[in-house]
């Protein structure tokens, strides 16, 4: 078979069958590139950085094979040297590529200020979807009015979610944007993840008492809408069967309208926990209640998966756990200890975990939808596990800006996160 054969291949996301062809063809550049983003498209990072290496033997001055070697090192969390390669890529052809990933790369070791530098290198800087992606290094500076600004660039395009396939944001026409102006009925909108409504929530509560006399409707998922509250001027809704809104809002862009200057713990609990079946099962345990999520399930720069086997640790602990976990291989439930016990929602999404949240005695977990439940409930402390690269929102120090129980935990090195769990151990 020939080139052209693994070229087709490689056009229809055929890598293994590419590869098989690639690798009997005679070695040029061209032939170790295709190679390189081949293993790179099926996760083989390693066997990538040597393909693209072996480029650099036959001609060492390609800034786009720094670029892609740099790539494969973001994957592997190895930014050092990620940054190295695409500093000398930017020695020899500096472009907007180049410096939205060294952008980035900072942004990753929270090293903001180069972040911005190189943002701002940016010939295209003010097309929206850069414009939005530096918001979060202000934002990660706690330099809020222009972080929440730069925010609002996401509503300029309609991006689909890398982890779900799925759209960020409901589209609704008919109704006028809100820019900010009175209003007698607000239409608030549902956006993102779980995780990010239940922690936002605070903001319409914020501006319904701002403008007491104003309605505010939320349109929300079903998988959240029975946790919430009832409030004077806020209902909650899961259809739109009318339109009786002067204007809406998507939930992420409240911070930005309520010119958000500082973030401080949240006073009020506005989770409903509406029935109280769990208190005799736990009743029967002895010892402390500890509760864990080890698997934050969608997948990004950010740390949110500790193998469950690693948690095997805290076999010897005087305590039960509880895992709080979804989608567990029973394989993998077998193999726990004796003090270990899996819990899910039987019901409604939450509506068991809201209610088992205020039995336990402490929460360690990976940064979750759940670590927002709980801080929002405030009953139990929780520790929240934070890798090297983390959300902005848990900043970069040990301030509780968000919750007051919720005490962060980090990696200070860029290493594997369940290397937490040893001095989890000693102050358990």
């Amino acid at each position: 078979m020939t080139e052209n054969d693994a070229n087709l291949f490689l056009s229809q996301k055929e890598y293994t069958k590419a590869l098989a062809i690639y690798q009997t063809l005679p070695v040029t550049g061209v032939i170790l590139n295709q190679m390189g983003i081949c293993y790179f498209s099926i996760s083989d990072y390693e066997n990538a950085i040597l393909q693209f290496k072996k480029i650099l033997t036959i001609k060492n001055n390609l800034p786009e094979v720094y670029n892609n070697i740099a790539n494969c090192y973001v994957q592997l969390k190895k930014y050092k040297t990620a940054e190295t390669c695409l500093l000398i890529s930017i020695k020899l052809q500096s472009d907007n590529g180049t410096h939205f990933a060294l952008g980035n790369i900072y942004f990753y070791m929270k090293n903001y200020t180069q972040s911005l530098y190189h943002y701002h290198q940016m010939t295209n800087l003010q097309d929206p979807p850069n414009l939005y992606n530096c918001s979060f290094s202000y934002l990660a500076q706690k330099d809020f009015l222009t972080g929440f600004s730069l925010y609002e660039n996401r509503l300029k395009t309609q991006a689909i979610c890398p982890q779900t396939n799925e759209p960020l944001r409901v589209e609704i026409p008919c109704i006028p944007n809100w820019n900010g102006q009175k209003y007698k009925h607000l239409l608030v909108i549902y956006e993102q993840g779980i995780g990010d409504n239940i922690q936002y929530f605070r903001f319409i509560l914020q501006l319904s008492r701002k403008f007491p006399d104003r309605k505010i409707t939320y349109f929300c998922k079903n998988t959240i809408a029975h946790l919430f509250s009832s409030f004077p001027n806020i209902q909650i809704v899961l259809h739109l069967s009318e339109n009786i809104f002067d204007y809406k809002c998507y939930i992420m862009s409240l911070p930005f309208f309520l010119k958000i200057e500082t973030i401080s713990p949240l006073l009020e609990n506005y989770i409903s926990v509406k029935s109280n079946i769990w208190k005799i099962y736990f009743d029967s345990f002895s010892v402390k209640k500890i509760g864990f999520v080890h698997n934050g399930l969608l997948s990004s720069f950010i740390e949110k998966y500790i193998p469950l086997s690693n948690w095997h640790i805290f076999h010897d602990v005087h305590a039960h756990f509880f895992c709080l976990g979804k989608d567990i291989p029973e394989s993998e439930k077998q193999n726990c200890p004796k003090n270990f016990s899996f819990l899910e929602d039987t019901g409604k999404p939450f509506e068991d975990t809201s209610q088992i949240l205020c039995h336990l005695d402490l929460l360690i977990s990976v940064d979750t939808a759940i670590v927002h439940l709980a801080g929002v409930q405030n009953k139990i402390p929780v520790w929240l596990l934070l890798g090297y690269g983390s959300d902005w929102r848990w900043f970069h120090g040990q301030e509780k800006h968000w919750y007051s129980n919720v005490e962060l935990i980090r990696m200070t090195e860029n290493k594997e996160l369940s290397q937490l769990l040893p001095e989890i151990k000693k102050r358990l």
